[in-house]
């Protein structure tokens, strides 16, 4: 009713008033005066205290920038004082249990706030931007604090959270962006499991710079720190017993302590670091970490997101290094490792986008899944003979990567492990590899030599063909970008076997071809037409999309089944005359623009069908810029000595 009249200065109540809504004096920016009638039998503002007061809860509704909350009010009701921009200082007595939502919404030249112990709740926005809060107490008594309770209380410098048994809901101090302190007792908070995304971050927000952590506090849940990107320091105290994972993901302070004694943890040699004491394993480092000799294993996670981590050192005593142990360590250029180590796993070094290089320890067996993904500037590893599996996507997106030795006692290979590696130029399968999976060099556009060691018994590069072949099937798994020269015995060609090949210009397809997989040469823009003999069965999946302006012949009488997308950029096909009504009626073939019959001097399909094409120079020789000969190719300028007895300049990026 008296919403936001700003002029108004006093107010009273008559007897005859028997309801009044929550936001009735909201925004009454100069009222200081408050005055319910003595007869009234709902209301009152007991003890001259410049507020209306509900009698049968004692619930104070409305106050001023006068009010003196009496000790008898039991709550502070939904946006008592919203809006009292006037009001600089309150006193909230311990008989009062709760504050209610929005109770000082905007009161923002409120710069002191007295909880006295008793208070139990605060609840959602009670003090939503209040701007001006800088001198804030919260009661021991205190159980829950709301979300958004205190959002944009930028001036709040320090906390105290005494309470074990205290329930604080996600963004309760959001936006406080001088809150830099927070002295946190509450083993119930602390100990609880978070996820990296909703952390102690949620609560207090990300620019807190240091936790201190209370007796009453004895385990550290797993990412209850995640992200906390401000902390200077950490240290953990005596009677914390137990520390699941790695609780500072995405934080790693600059100075991490264990107190001396602390029974189960230490950070022996001002390393930096929180090591379990019990079985020497390093669970928590920083960017200034010195990995103490001793250390026998670095764990899960241990410097997951370190990014200005640039360098490590890690001991000859250390036997194991975690899943996701560098994970995202962006910055990091060098790693001193030993062959001492023998466990890597999976995702150990994924995401470390500065590293050139790097050697496998000798005694590793297993290199697992995403173990060095996403190491966009890694130009060479030395893999040992000791590793006997390539885990799925464990060079992924490596598109630096120069050069892959595979190793002879190597028996698989997992999905996509080389995928979108664009300049590996050539591989060599050895004879104990039987196990290539899906995807394993998918889109490795620079491979120019493919070769398969005879006697494999599950592969082979038949006539030397450039290429890999599963012998039982007769299915050709993987074409160079060049120089493939696909032979009569083949009856397939595998899914994405020519995938992403952008300098494709030219590819021979052999009569007794049966079918073609999905994605087998999607994106060979530069194929300006392909031949498909009369034998073909089936095409797959989005076989030949993105080649666009390809003109297909096609000699099958009977019209091939067709998935959907085999050709998204359709022109012109050509097919037995006989079959051009059967073409257009079939829902896959119908989508080229024009369907016209094939001529006698139209290209046929042969195992061959170029001689130009069969005889294309390969590399024989090649030599860096200062006429040093290399065996594989180096970043920069390369000279290239063809089989014809050319020379070419390459620059390998």
């Amino acid at each position: 009713m008296f919403e936001e009249c700003t002029s108004l200065r006093s107010i009273i109540i008559p007897n005859s008033v028997t309801s009044i809504d929550n936001t009735a004096l909201t925004y009454c920016t100069a009222l200081e005066s408050i005055i319910v009638d003595a007869d009234n039998m709902d209301y009152d503002s007991r003890d001259n205290c410049n507020a209306i007061i509900r009698k049968s809860d004692n619930t104070l509704i409305s106050g001023c920038k006068k009010t003196i909350i009496p000790n008898s009010v039991t709550s502070i009701g939904e946006r008592a004082f919203e809006g009292c921009k006037t009001l600089y200082s309150i006193r909230i007595p311990g008989n009062v249990k709760s504050i209610g939502e929005c109770a000082f919404l905007l009161c923002n030249s409120l710069l002191t706030v007295v909880i006295s112990e008793g208070v139990t709740s605060i609840n959602e926005y009670a003090f939503d931007w209040c701007e001006s809060l800088s001198n804030l107490t919260l009661p021991s008594s205190l159980t829950f604090i709301g979300q958004y309770a205190f959002n944009g209380c930028n001036k709040i410098g320090k906390i105290t959270i005494s309470n074990n048994d205290v329930t604080i809901e996600e963004n309760a101090f959001h936006s406080c962006n001088g809150l830099a302190k927070v002295e946190l007792n509450s083993n119930v908070i602390v100990s609880k499991d978070y996820s990296q995304s909703s952390s102690l971050r949620n609560l207090f927000g990300e620019q807190v710079q240091e936790y201190v952590l209370g007796e009453n506090v004895t385990s550290i849940g797993e990412n209850a720190f995640a992200g906390c990107s401000s902390l200077n320091t950490v240290i953990i105290p005596k009677n914390v017993t137990s520390i699941k994972g790695n609780p500072f993901i995405n934080s790693h302070p600059l100075t991490i302590q264990v107190e001396s004694d602390n029974s189960v943890y230490d950070s022996r040699n001002n390393c930096n670091a929180i090591i379990r004491t019990a079985d020497n394993a390093l669970i928590t480092g920083s960017y200034e970490t010195k990995i103490p000799s001793g250390v026998k294993s670095i764990e899960d996670n241990a410097f997951y997101a370190c990014i200005s981590l640039r360098s490590i050192s890690i001991p000859f005593s250390v036997r194991t290094i975690g899943h996701s142990a560098f994970r995202g360590c962006s910055d990091l250029t060098s790693i001193g490792i030993s062959d001492d180590i023998t466990s890597i796993g999976d995702y150990a070094f994924a995401g470390c986008g500065e590293l050139t290089s790097f050697k496998v320890p000798n005694n590793v067996t297993t290199i697992g899944e995403s173990v060095f993904a996403d190491c966009k500037s890694l130009t060479s590893v030395t893999i040992p003979n000791s590793v006997t599996s390539i885990g799925n996507k464990a060079f992924y997106n490596c598109y630096r990567l120069a050069s892959v030795n595979i190793p002879n006692n190597v028996t698989s290979i997992g999905e996509e492990a080389f995928a979108y590696c664009y300049n590996i130029p050539s591989i060599t399968i050895p004879s104990c590899l039987t196990d290539i999976k899906t995807k394993a060099f998918y889109q490795c556009s620079g491979l120019q030599s493919i070769q398969v060691e005879s006697g494999n018994p599950v592969y082979d590069s038949r006539n030397n063909c450039n290429a890999i072949i599963e012998t039982e099937s007769n299915t050709l798994l993987l074409g160079a970008s060049l120089n493939t020269v696909i032979p009569n015995t083949v009856t397939s060609i595998g899914n994405y076997a020519f995938t992403g090949y952008d300098e494709l210009t030219y590819i021979n397809i052999p009569n007794g071809l049966k079918s073609i997989g999905e994605e087998a040469f999607a994106g060979c823009y530069k194929l300006p037409y392909i031949v498909l003999p009369e034998s073909l069965v089936s095409i797959d999946d989005y076989a030949f999309s993105s080649c666009s302006n390809l003109e297909v012949y096609c000699y099958a009488e009977q019209v091939p089944e067709t998935g959907i997308y085999v050709f998204d950029f359709a022109y012109t096909l050509h097919v037995p005359a006989a079959s051009i009504n059967a073409y257009r009626n079939d829902e896959g073939w119908s989508k080229f623009w024009h369907i016209v019959a094939l001529k006698d001097d139209d290209p046929k399909p042969t195992a061959i069908m170029e001689t130009t094409a069969r005889q294309q120079p390969t590399i024989v020789e090649r030599y860096t810029i200062d006429g040093k000969r290399i065996n594989q190719p180096q970043r920069g300028l390369n000279i290239i000595k063809m089989s014809d007895g050319t020379m070419k300049k390459v620059v390998v990026k």
